[in-house]
Order: C-alpha cells, then sequence, then structure tokens
C-alpha cells in the first residue's frame, strides 16, 4: 500500500479534545520523508489520543489510504455491429447494513439486448457484480435516472423516466427478496419524467416530482400512498408564473415536517427558486435566484438541513466554477464557498449533512500530483463556511498500471454516509472497467464507465486496525 503526503492539516477544537485531522491525501510511493515533514501528528479519534508522526508511521496510520474504488462498470463496444452497451451509475445509492450496496444504472448493458433499459446492480466488494432487476419491459418502466429510497417497510422505492401504461414515466417497489412491481404510471397531465429520488414523509406517504407535465406542462410535486394512490400537490407554472418551471431535483424533508426543493428555471429572474410545500400543497417560493453570477443561478442539487437548520445546496452556474450556497427557513441566502478549479468545480450533487460537517462532490478539475488537474474532488464544508478538499479524482488512462489513474471521474450524485460512519459514492466516468479497458481482440472492446466508491475517516480507519 501507497505511504502517503498529507496535502493538508486542520487542527479542530471537538468538546474537550484538541483533534489533528488530515484532510487530503495524495498517493506517492516516496511519500516518507514528506509526511514526517508535514505532520505534526495525527489524532485517533476513536482512541481519543495524540499519535506522533513517528509513531503513526510506526504503526501504519500514514500507510493506510482513506479513498478506496469498490466497484467498476463498463461501456461495452461492438464496433462490427456499430452497437453499444453500458452500465451506467446513477443517483444515490443504498448502503445497506450487510454492506452491501444497491446502484441503479440507466442503460443497457448487454449488446444485442434492445430492450433493456437500465437495472438495479448489487455490489459487494469483493464479489462479482449480481444484476437485481433489468428494467426492459416498456410498460415497467424504463430509464431510471434516480437511486433507490428504502421506506419504512423495509423495501425500495424508486422512479423510472419513461415506459408505463401512460408513458410517462413510474414509481416503482422493489423488495429485498427482488420482487419488482410497479406502483403508479404517470400520463402526462399529473405529471412527465419524474428524475428525482423520492422522500417518505411522517404520513407514510412517498412525495416526489416531475420535471415536465402537469395542467402547464411545467412540472408538478406529487404525493404517493405505499398502496399507489397519487395525487399532485402542486403544478409548477398554473396558478403563478414565477413558482419555478422544471424540478430537476427531489424533494428534502425538514424537521417542521414540511418539504423543501429547487428548480433550475423559472422564478422572479427566470434563474431559478428555492421553494417549501407542505403535504397539502400549500406552496411558497422562499427565494429567487438572481442574474448575479457570483451569487449562483440555477441550482443543480436537492437541498440538505444542516444541524443548524438551515438548508444547503449547490449551483454549477455562479461563482468561478459554481458555488455551495446557504438557505435559512426564512429565505436568507448565502454564498457559502465558490469554486475556483483546484478545489474542483461543477458541484451537482446535493451537500450531505454529518457530524457537523457538509460533505460532497465535484465533477471537474482539482488539483493533483504533479500540478495536473483533476476529475472532480471529494470535499468538506464547515458551517461557517471553512472549506477543504478531502480527495482529487483522477481519471487517467485506463491501463490499471497505476491505480489512482482508474479511480473515476464526474461524481455527479450525492454522498451517502454508510452504517460504518464512512462516506461512500459513484462517478459515471473512469474507472478500469471490466478488462482495464484493453481491447484484446477476443472480447467486445470495454471502456471505463464509472465507479462505486468508499472514503475512510480516520477514527474508523484506525479503529479497524
Amino acid at each position: 500500500m501507497y505511504l502517503m503526503e498529507a496535502a493538508r492539516l486542520l487542527y479542530q477544537n471537538v468538546s474537550m479534545n484538541k483533534i489533528l485531522s488530515i484532510h487530503s491525501f495524495i498517493p506517492n510511493p516516496s511519500a516518507t520523508s514528506k509526511c514526517l515533514g508535514l505532520c505534526l501528528g495525527v489524532t485517533s479519534i476513536a482512541l481519543g489520543s495524540l499519535v506522533t508522526p513517528q509513531t503513526a508511521l510506526a504503526q501504519g496510520y500514514l500507510g493506510m489510504t482513506p479513498f478506496r474504488t469498490l466497484a467498476n462498470f463498463a461501456i461495452e463496444h461492438d464496433h462490427y455491429n456499430n452497437e453499444e452497451g453500458s452500465d451506467t451509475p446513477e443517483g444515490k445509492i443504498v448502503v445497506n447494513t450487510d454492506g452491501s450496496i444497491y446502484v441503479v444504472c440507466r442503460n443497457s448493458a448487454d449488446i444485442g439486448v434492445s430492450n433493456e433499459g437500465g437495472r438495479i446492480i448489487k455490489v459487494v466488494p469483493g464479489q462479482d457484480q449480481v444484476s437485481l432487476h433489468v428494467f426492459g419491459d416498456s410498460t415497467g418502466g424504463i430509464a431510471p435516472e434516480a437511486g433507490l429510497t428504502v421506506g419504512s417497510d423495509g423495501n425500495y422505492y424508486g422512479t423510472t423516466t419513461v415506459g408505463g401504461v401512460g408513458h410517462c414515466g413510474t414509481v416503482y417497489k422493489f423488495t429485498p427478496a427482488g420482487q419488482f412491481s410497479v406502483l403508479y404510471s404517470f400520463s402526462g397531465i399529473d405529471g412527465n419524467s419524474p428524475q428525482t429520488e423520492l422522500v417518505q414523509g411522517p404520513d407514510g406517504n412517498f412525495y416526489g416530482t416531475c420535471r415536465t407535465g402537469g395542467t402547464a406542462n411545467e412540472g408538478t410535486i406529487y404525493k404517493l400512498t405505499p398502496n399507489g394512490v397519487l395525487t399532485v400537490i402542486h403544478n409548477f407554472g398554473t396558478n403563478d408564473p414565477n413558482d419555478g418551471v422544471g424540478s430537476l431535483e427531489g424533494l428534502t424533508l425538514g424537521s417542521d415536517g414540511n418539504f423543501y426543493g429547487t428548480t433550475p428555471y423559472g422564478g422572479a429572474y427566470n434563474r431559478g427558486v428555492v421553494y417549501k410545500v407542505t403535504s397539502n400543497g400549500t406552496f411558497t417560493v422562499l427565494y429567487n435566484f438572481t442574474s448575479a453570477d457570483l451569487s449562483g443561478f440555477a441550482p443543480s442539487s436537492a437541498l440538505t438541513q444542516a444541524s443548524d437548520g438551515n438548508f444547503y445546496g449547490t449551483c454549477t452556474n455562479g461563482g468561478t466554477y459554481g458555488v455551495i450556497y446557504r438557505v435559512t427557513p426564512t429565505g436568507q441566502y448565502t454564498v457559502m464557498h465558490s469554486f475556483s478549479g483546484p478545489d474542483g468545480a461543477l458541484p451537482y450533487g446535493a451537500p450531505l449533512a454529518a457530524n457537523g460537517y457538509l460533505y460532497g462532490t465535484t465533477s471537474n478539475l482539482g488539483a493533483h500530483e504533479g500540478n495536473r488537474s483533476g476529475d472532480g474532488t471529494i470535499y468538506q464544508l464547515s458551517l461557517d463556511g471553512t472549506f477543504f478538499t478531502l480527495h482529487t479524482f483522477h481519471e487517467g488512462d485506463a491501463s490499471g498500471v497505476t491505480p489512482e489513474l482508474t479511480e473515476g471521474s464526474s461524481s455527479l450524485s450525492p454522498l451517502v454516509l454508510g452504517p460504518d460512519g464512512n462516506l461512500y459514492g459513484i462517478t459515471t466516468n473512469g474507472g478500469s472497467g471490466t478488462n482495464g479497458g484493453v481491447d484484446d481482440g477476443a472480447v467486445p472492446p470495454y471502456d471505463a464507465g464509472g465507479t462505486v466508491f468508499k472514503y475512510s475517516f480516520l477514527s474508523q480507519m484506525v479503529s479497524s486496525q
């Protein structure tokens, strides 16, 4: 395993203990002396004690890699028949208590199988991937672009953007035993193209959004019972032309029992809105994004409510390469961080609120070893705006010779906090593919089509020793 160069150090006061965390690592086989020169100490949060650099090196803490690729996806090419098949991971993943990971992929995975429109795949690190369900029947829905939501009954719920009886998308249920059923098929007047994760409310119903459809064809917000009875609780553009257009992101359940969301278009300045909606459909615009480019506009993610009660989201437009922003429940807006390139660019996924911080990814740039530009980053943001880069992706070549060069790129989805307390996510490009991306002539050539990854915090790494 590579030794690592600690690229950034941060002292924190947690409770009564001084904690020193290493927040960004760049694999480097010759980093031994650099680590000793940079590190003042490493804190084992699990043990609550200060570890000197010499002890940390001797015990192997500095040789542990916090980033790990757990699975690779591939794009398969048949140049003779001009066909292509792929598994492209989409949306938020589910990390189960047994360590397995459920990933929704949007595309066909097998050349010559024309009716495949996505899959649900089970990933167990160190084992072969298992296809749990193929979206191959248009009446059952195809082309899922959202991850799964675990319901209070232990079943998984999701959406497809196309298909169903009404040909406008579906909501489906998938049981742990592998049984698949369509709960509802959209017809257009009730919504079209649901492409976001569902959220279950305190009433046990599921809430979601459609990008188009509804009475004004500008999208809807809907409520669905576990038995499949759907109610449209808001039609965008019907009663208020400035309430937003084309909801691309899902809802967030606030601590007050209401739902919060964003649209990338519409509003007073046609730059998008942040809104609140109650379970019975009372709709309020909290903030209108403006034409001031530096403050961000056209929000690119759902919202996350942090421990301070405020909501956080991202914009890929505005700032230099996008921003992270905060909106209070009363609509006060603040830019928390503006991406400049070395720290990443184009943040699509909603921040994850955990441990008093926000964690997320960017889909491009970032500073990498040797002044190479990266392919996205994993970041940490404190609620006071202190920003740190935890990891920089680098797709590199697909030869697999240098492990850090095949770890994936373009992370577009939110991170997930696993039951082990670590971060999990996906990339939509990069990785090694199924055979390292090498066209050996024996099988159709493969390109790297994304990864599942894990980022371990130091406390978990130390406690697992």
